[in-house]
């Protein structure tokens, strides 16, 4: 996946290879975002009270990855991911285009 961007967001990219990178960003969302991770966290955020600490703990890592997400899509689908980081980020930065992209940190 991280491949494809980088083949894509290079200098000389062609149309093919965006629409690989489309194709892979689509494939990750509806194969794995969705099914495993979305759909296996909703009791939590269902269920548990609204102070629990799992399920604070959920908000803040879909907060996290629906910002991720946002930074990943918005070459794509522009327009979209401004109104999601406007409404996220409340005058914080400008532009999900301005945003700095910090690497994950793994747990």
């Amino acid at each position: 996946f991280r491949q494809r961007w980088a083949v894509c967001y290079s200098y000389n990219h062609t149309a093919h290879e965006s629409l690989v990178v489309v194709s892979s960003t689509v494939q990750y969302v509806v194969t794995m975002l969705s099914p495993v991770y979305i759909d296996t966290s909703k009791d939590c955020l269902y269920a548990d009270a609204k102070d629990s600490s799992e399920r604070r703990a959920m908000v803040a890592v879909m907060a996290q990855v629906l910002d991720t997400m946002t930074s990943v899509v918005a070459p794509i689908l522009p327009y979209l991911a401004e109104e999601i980081h406007e409404t996220l980020h409340e005058g914080d930065c400008p532009s999900v285009f301005l945003k700095k992209w910090a690497p994950l940190v793994r747990v």
